[in-house]
């Protein structure tokens, strides 16, 4: 690919003064980080896949086994199964230390940190200290990086072992005999199970991996890394053995749906800038935007500014050939070819949430390549494309923390944060109590009112929270807790907690 750049070659610590304004940049950031996710804790989403995902969790903890983890894979909506065996081994972790749904996002948060320094490392170690701490301030500040990172969630946790696995491979690719091939192979085993829309990612760098090791590998490393693989996959193939139908539905799911370039760009250009935030404020979004009347013309500015860099970055690295920024630049592309040829039923944001760590380094090279070039007055536009989203995750928690809700929950795409489930089953213990019931049951539903009627989010709760059973003794009181809007009977007295209106049912 011709003469390689100096930014080619790794940099361990060019000298001890750039080494100590790397790690105390490194240290703002990571304040940074965790002060944009750990404020405002009563937005943490937990409303549908969270729970069903920590439920599914808990009840292989309770009944499960190794050979039988992939049978705790819950299907989608369209009938293929979504997950494998290492996505449920994984948060079983969490779930193993506390099943309080504040907790386990704490745990999540902290574990995903280690995004930010993965991502420094590698811009560090193969690009710039500037390249590093540039990436990692991106990543950290990122509206959708940082709502998906408190959580409990399928692709929550994506983004580390992405970033890892780029350090995998770019270590590989350095030193192809070298041990980092254990972990190269494991990664992309591991990222297929839990993330199916992974796999543009892991073809790239499998592809990159036979094109700049010319297979010169120690083949004992390799063996050891497949031998690992082979058993993460042994419930799987255990599974589809005994389920062939279910095999064959899952190889047919793709070209279920026809997702056109158009759509999947515009997604794509509308989430890298920090907005597409339609869905997660779903029918609330228009009283935000109202909230915020500078929105719109902020974003078009980001999204000026950030094209310009970007193309910056890529005149750059093909004017130097550094293959390592053309291998993020086309990870970081990937979906724009992906998701179209795969197919999914809507683009939404968080099916780009796995390119964040190429994303982020290469604004980090980006950014180095455009001040080498013009100024380095071009780091005010990155400070204002930073700004900017942090005042919009400021605003966007407050909305969510206010809002009226006059409609339920506001997005089949965002989830009803887990304080205000919290609050709604603390009044209704409360009131219980105060008239001196036995028990009391909850129900959804106001056609069911004196039955047990939950949803998942509100079983979790009760059956791993609470720890309450379902038997019906003594003195009952009888609890709705549904979504908005408010029950017709004006003389029902009622407490409204986000979306969830909490009352007592009276006969």
């Amino acid at each position: 690919m011709g003469k390689t750049s100096t930014m080619d070659k790794p940099k361990n610590l060019i000298s001890s003064s750039t080494g100590i304004k790397f790690y105390l940049g490194l240290g703002l950031i990571s304040i940074i980080y965790l002060i944009l996710r750990l404020i405002y804790p009563e937005t943490i989403e937990f409303g549908y896949d969270q729970p069903r995902l920590a439920y599914t969790v808990m009840d292989y903890l309770k009944n499960g086994n190794f050979m039988t983890l992939q049978t705790y894979s819950l299907p989608t909506s369209w009938g293929n199964l979504s997950w494998g065996p290492t996505l449920v081994l994984f948060n079983s972790l969490f779930l193993k230390i506390s099943h309080d749904p504040f907790v386990i996002s704490y745990l999540m948060i902290f574990f995903n940190f280690l995004s930010i320094f993965i991502v420094a490392k590698i811009g560090n170690e193969y690009f710039s200290w500037k390249v590093g701490l540039v990436a990692a301030l991106v990543f950290s500040v990122h509206p959708l990086w940082i709502i998906f990172s408190r959580m409990i969630y399928q692709p929550a946790p994506i983004p580390v072992f992405i970033a890892a696995s780029i350090y995998f491979l770019f270590k590989v690719i350095k030193n192809p005999k070298s041990v980092w091939i254990i972990p190269l192979v494991v990664s992309w085993a591991m990222l297929l199970q839990m993330y199916l829309i992974t796999i543009s990612f892991v073809f790239l760098s499998f592809i990159f991996f036979l094109i700049f090791s010319n297979l010169k590998l120690n083949y004992k490393y390799l063996l050891i890394s497949i031998g690992i693989s082979l058993l993460l996959y042994l419930p799987s193939i255990k599974y589809y053995l005994d389920n062939k139908d279910l095999f064959y539905k899952f190889l047919q799911f793709g070209g279920k749906f026809n997702t056109s370039f158009t759509d999947t760009l515009k997604g794509f250009f509308n989430t890298i800038i920090g907005g597409n935030f339609k869905w997660q404020l779903g029918y609330g979004y228009e009283d935000f935007v109202k909230n915020f009347r500078q929105l719109k013309s902020l974003q078009s500015l980001v999204g000026i500014f950030l094209s310009f860099l970007l193309t910056i970055g890529i005149y750059g690295i093909f004017k130097k050939l550094n293959h390592f920024g053309i291998m993020l630049l086309l990870f970081f592309i990937a979906p724009l070819f992906a998701i179209p040829l795969i197919g999914v039923e809507y683009v939404v944001p968080r099916y780009f949430l796995y390119i964040m760590p190429a994303f982020s380094l290469f604004v980090g090279i980006s950014v180095e390549e455009t001040v080498k070039l013009i100024s380095k007055k071009i780091y005010l536009i990155l400070l204002f494309i930073l700004l900017f989203w942090v005042i919009f995750i400021f605003k966007y928690y407050y909305f969510i923390k206010t809002y009226q809700y006059p409609s339920g929950f506001i997005s089949n795409w965002s989830d009803v944060p887990y304080s205000f489930l919290q609050k709604s089953f603390a009044w209704i213990e409360e009131d219980s109590k105060n008239k001196n019931y036995d028990t009391y049951t909850v129900s959804l539903d106001p056609k069911k009112p004196k039955e047990f009627n939950l949803n998942y989010s509100q079983r979790y709760y009760w059956e791993y929270v609470v720890r309450k059973d379902e038997i019906l003794t003594g003195n009952i009181g009888h609890y709705l807790m549904h979504f908005t809007p408010l029950p017709e009977d004006s003389s029902i007295s009622v407490q409204q907690y986000g979306p969830y209106v909490v009352y007592e049912y009276v006969d």
